[in-house]
Order: C-alpha cells, then sequence, then structure tokens
C-alpha cells in the first residue's frame, strides 16, 4: 500500500529513480491511487499560481538570531554538563591545597573547612555575549578583576565561568576550550604555595601536579596564582599557558 506521503513526495520530485518508477507504475495500475495523486498535483499547482508569499523579512531574522543564541546555549549546557563534576571537583581538591597551605606557612588564610561553602557559593557567570576580542577583553576585566592583568586567553573559546569569594579572596573558574579540546583555569587572589608540586624543569615559574588525577600546572603573578587544568601533557599545558593565557 502505498503512504499519501510519497505521492506528495513524487509531485514534488523527492524520490530517486527507483521509487518514482515503482510509484508511477501502481499509479498505471490503480486508477483511485491515479486520481488522489492528480489530486494532489492540482492542489500543489494551484498553490503556485494563485499564493503570494507574504513579507516577512524582519520576523524571520530575529528568529534566526534566536535560534542562532539557542543553539550556543546547548553547546554551552552540554560542554558544562560534560564537565562541571571535574572542574568543580578540581576547585574543591585546589581550594583544599590553598588551605594547607595557608595553614602551615601563612596563620590566618584559608582554612580548608571553608570548602563546601566556596564551592557551593560560586556564582555562574556564563560566557561573553561573543566570542570576538573587544567583548571577551571587557567582560574579563569585570569578572577576573585584577588577576586580568596577567591573563588574556589567545585563540581560545570561553565557553563557561563561575566566580566567589573564600576569606576574602576572590576565585574564578574559567571554562576555556580550543581545537585539542578543554581546559580548565582557576584564579586565586593572593600567593598560594603548593605542598606536593613540583617545578617544571623546561620553564621557570611553573610547578606541576595532579588534581583528582588530571595534569595541572600552577604559576603566579605578583598577587595571583593560577592554576591549569587538563588531559594533556605537562608540556602541553605549559604550552597552552606561555602562548595563549599568560599576558606580556
Amino acid at each position: 500500500m502505498i503512504d499519501s506521503l510519497e505521492l506528495h513526495a513524487l509531485a514534488d520530485g523527492e524520490l530517486s529513480a527507483d521509487e518514482r518508477q515503482r510509484l508511477e507504475l501502481q499509479l498505471q495500475q490503480d486508477a483511485a491511487l491515479k486520481r488522489e495523486y492528480d489530486a494532489i498535483c492540482t492542489v500543489k499547482q494551484a498553490i503556485r499560481i494563485h499564493v503570494r508569499p507574504v513579507p516577512c523579512d524582519p520576523q524571520w531574522n530575529a528568529c534566526s538570531a534566536r535560534i542562532a543564541a539557542l543553539k550556543r546555549t546547548k553547546r554551552v549546557e552540554q560542554v558544562t554538563g560534560k564537565y562541571a563534576w571535574a572542574l568543580c571537583g578540581g576547585l574543591a581538591v585546589f581550594i583544599l591545597l590553598v588551605g594547607v597551605s595557608n595553614r602551615s606557612q601563612n596563620p590566618g588564610g584559608v582554612p580548608g573547612s571553608e570548602i563546601a561553602s566556596a564551592t557551593a557559593n560560586l556564582v555562574p557567570a556564563g560566557a561573553p555575549p561573543s566570542q570576538q576580542h573587544a567583548f571577551v577583553e571587557q567582560w574579563l576585566d569585570g569578572l577576573l578583576g585584577q588577576a586580568r592583568r596577567s591573563i588574556s586567553p589567545e585563540r581560545m573559546q570561553i565557553v563557561g565561568a563561575a566566580t566567589g569569594d573564600l576569606e576574602g579572596r576572590r576565585i574564578t573558574r574559567l571554562s576555556l576550550r580550543d581545537a585539542s579540546g578543554d581546559l580548565g583555569l582557576i584564579a586565586v587572589s593572593g600567593i598560594v604555595r603548593f605542598n606536593g608540586f613540583q617545578p617544571y624543569q623546561s620553564a621557570q615559574g611553573f610547578v606541576t601536579g595532579k588534581v583528582q588525577g588530571a595534569d595541572c600546572i600552577a604559576w603566579t603573578d605578583s598577587s595571583n596564582t593560577y592554576v591549569l587544568i587538563g588531559s594533556r601533557s605537562y608540556d602541553d599545558l605549559v604550552a597552552v599557558a606561555q602562548t595563549r593565557l599568560i599576558q606580556r
């Protein structure tokens, strides 16, 4: 039995040669089916002749822009949903290291007991309204504060962010993406020393370690500490930091 949708597809020229030949053969053998097909063609022809298109360019442009925005939002949600646990877990371990380091070296610093409240109070900041350089720079200025002086992601897409405060320290997490995949960058105000991290031998100023099994590197400027986490080698992470993150 032929579905009416097949008849419409035949009338619109959307069938392959074999399908068209099969339907045309059945039309020759079934008079009722042929009348139905002729009626469909008549209606389509009348629509083509008599129906005039309604101008709706402004409405369509608005719909297109909204659809594009929804697609971008969906991509961001997919990325953040996929990596949220890893990034949040990495941030929790990072804050623990901050607490341990500060308690042993800087009394009155960030206590490890504040891990839960610190991760709970991070406020999602979304992504820049545009990946154009001017928009990204302005967005980072408001998000990173003083840390912005040393960080400027180049050729990297910012797909999400979150920020908060812990004992007077500003903590910001950026979810980044480049051609090789996703990375997490954590910036915290103040100089933090890490127990168990090792100096990176090939370039001064970096230390290497692991956060929940993922490789990470850390470095400092005059007043902030940064940690870059990703499923890459230490060499690759340092290369990304040197060529795409650290502002010269």
